[in-house]
Formats: C-alpha cells, sequence, structure tokens
C-alpha cells in the first residue's frame, strides 16, 4: 500500500467499512487483525502492520501460540499491541474449551439416553465403543 493511511483508502477498501458492509467473512486475516489493532505505525498503516505480523509470526495461527516476547520483537509492535494480540490468544483458547466442553456435554448426554434406553444389548456396546473413541480423539489420548 506504501504509506497510504487507512482515512486515505476509499470507503470500500477499508477494512471496518467492508466488515459493516459485507460481513466479517469478507475480510482477509490481515484486515480482521487490522480492525483489532486499531493504528498502524509511522510509515506504516494498520493493514500493513497486520500483514507483516502474520507473515514474521509464521501465519495466523502461529499468532495464537506465539508469546509476549516474540509479539514484542516486530517492529512497531508495543506493549498495548502485544497486549491485545495475546488477549485475543487467550480468549480464542478460552471459546475453544468452552467448545470442547460442550461436545463433552452433548455426548455424555447421549450415552446416558442410550445407556438407559430400550436399545438392545449389542446396541449399547458399540454406543458405548464409540464415545469412548470419541473421548480419545478429543482429548489426544
Amino acid at each position: 500500500m506504501g504509506n497510504i493511511k487507512i482515512s486515505d483508502l476509499p470507503l470500500s477498501q477499508r477494512p471496518m467499512e467492508k466488515l459493516l458492509k459485507y460481513g466479517a467473512d469478507s475480510l482477509g486475516n490481515e484486515e480482521l487483525l487490522a480492525i483489532l489493532l486499531r493504528t498502524g505505525t509511522k510509515g506504516e498503516n494498520v493493514i500493513e502492520l497486520s500483514t507483516r505480523l502474520i507473515s514474521n509470526l509464521g501465519g495466523l495461527d502461529k499468532i495464537l501460540d506465539a508469546s509476549y516476547e516474540e509479539i514484542k520483537k516486530i517492529k512497531g509492535i508495543k506493549n498495548v499491541k502485544a497486549c491485545q494480540i495475546i488477549a485475543l490468544s487467550e480468549l480464542f483458547r478460552r471459546f475453544k474449551t468452552l467448545r470442547a466442553q460442550n461436545d463433552l456435554f452433548k455426548v455424555l448426554l447421549l450415552f446416558i439416553i442410550i445407556h438407559f434406553s430400550p436399545f438392545s444389548f449389542i446396541f449399547n456396546i458399540l454406543i458405548s465403543l464409540y464415545i469412548i473413541k470419541y473421548f480419545l480423539i478429543i482429548y489426544n489420548l
């Protein structure tokens, strides 16, 4: 983008306006991150900073695993932006935990329904084996 400020971009190219008009799924990873970071640095707008951040850390998935120190090593990332990224990573981890707990509840409920239902003995055994396999997969056992 070459030092173009976000405010100098046409409305149709600004991340927040695109999100409002077309939805979050229409934005690239760098645009979504740009919305969260809010500002760029001197000589680099927030989209450029976000693109470089994703690239320097090895991709979007690596951002979630990066430490505060790793994030701070990137030019233009100071305490506030590093904390924003760490907070985002933690929220994502917590969401995944809640989702896993919800899945666990559904599986246990299914187990109870099947176990105490009038289905055949063999069917109960097959369902029980399936549930055990599901737990092993989910919890990497």
